[in-house]
């Protein structure tokens, strides 16, 4: 059957112009509304953020005090740190004059006057000294000059000028000297190292530095510092080199600490408790003394007692110990310095036991 098409193109051409522009017409409301949801986002997000910065405007005043405090704080710190360290300078000064004079007075022999002393830091680290004086006696003018020569702290030793006057009808001697002294840093004892400068547990320059339980102790010249130790409750031993001991026995110094329960009020009482284990352990046990000790601020307490021990040296010979003992009790922690020698080389180790303990710290 034959079928005829009597519509014209230009009906199918404005069918398919509608479509176009409805799909036109459906793709701007689209956008419109895609456009419009964006803005609207934006504008609640602009929104949100004023609302943020108005509230932290609000904090920021509200703290500004507190912020101009802080900062008021930390410049009064900056400041105390500044004293502080001049402070110590100061003091280090006044250590290193404290030794020359001493020193330089000890080298004055008797029927001679200084008039002036003066020094002249140099480059090098020594200093140049003029001194003026008179005396009686050429001699005794040579004789300070060998004292000078023969001083641990001074060198260079030359007589400048000598001239001989009449005062009171007696005939004196006016002189001048220069000599030269060794570097400062020779003179001073090694500083201390601090706990916050080690920042962690070791041994730093001869000082042995823990820094969980926030303690240092230091070896003296001529003794050597360990924390290899036989016994974990022993953080440091300090020895004295072998030449400078009599064979018999090496003198040591030992830090120990260990936990402690609240019962342990005070240093006293920890070391009446430690003391009261010591003489069920120990042989021949005896206390010779006992006091209250300060080292700087803290305050400790001392014991001094005797012992026998089998000597490695003699077989079947017992050696009497004598054992200076200091307690000191922070918070949970007791720590306690142990020196020890033969009763017979104790008081001879005394004066460097003294040194090594007067370098504990605890922070």
């Amino acid at each position: 059957m034959l079928e005829l098409n009597l519509v014209p193109d230009s009906y199918f051409k404005a069918k398919r112009m509608a479509r176009i522009l409805a799909i036109a017409i459906v793709s701007a409301v689209l956008l419109v509304a895609i456009m419009a949801l964006i803005y609207l986002y934006m504008v609640t997000q602009v929104s949100n953020t004023k609302g943020d910065i108005s509230r932290v405007e609000v904090e920021r005043t509200k703290y500004a005090k507190t912020l101009a405090d802080i900062e008021l704080l930390n410049a009064k710190t900056k400041a105390v740190e500044e004293r502080l360290k001049s402070i110590d300078d100061l003091q280090q000064e006044q250590a290193l004059w404290i030794l020359l004079v001493d020193d330089f007075g000890k080298c004055v022999p008797n029927n001679l006057w200084i008039i002036s002393l003066n020094n002249k830091k140099e480059v090098n680290g020594t200093r140049t000294y003029t001194c003026s004086g008179m005396s009686l006696f050429k001699e005794v003018i040579a004789d300070l000059l060998i004292r000078l020569n023969s001083s641990k702290f001074f060198r260079n030793v030359s007589l400048s000028t000598m001239t001989d006057t009449t005062a009171a009808g007696m005939r004196t001697y006016n002189f001048r000297i220069t000599f030269t002294s060794i570097e400062d840093s020779k003179i001073l004892p090694p500083k201390i190292i601090g706990i916050k400068e080690a920042g962690k547990t070791g041994i730093f320059d001869g000082t042995y530095v823990n820094t969980e339980l926030g303690c240092i102790l230091s070896k003296s010249a001529g003794w050597t510092v360990s924390d290899k130790t036989p016994l974990s409750n022993i953080l440091a031993v300090i020895t004295r080199d072998k030449k400078k001991n009599s064979g018999k026995f090496s003198p040591n110094v030992t830090l120990a600490s260990g936990k402690i329960t609240e019962r342990y009020k005070n240093s006293k009482d920890y070391a009446f408790a430690v003391e009261e284990s010591i003489k069920k352990s120990v042989k021949g046990y005896g206390r010779v003394a006992e006091r209250e000790v300060f080292i700087r601020n803290l305050r400790c307490y001392e014991t001094v007692i005797i012992f026998r021990t089998l000597s490695k040296l003699e077989t079947g010979k017992q050696l009497e110990m004598k054992q200076r003992r200091i307690y000191f009790v922070k918070n949970s922690v007791g720590f306690v310095i142990t020196c020890t020698d033969i009763s017979s080389g104790f008081d001879a180790s005394w004066e460097d036991f003294e040194s090594i303990i007067n370098t504990f710290r605890v922070q």
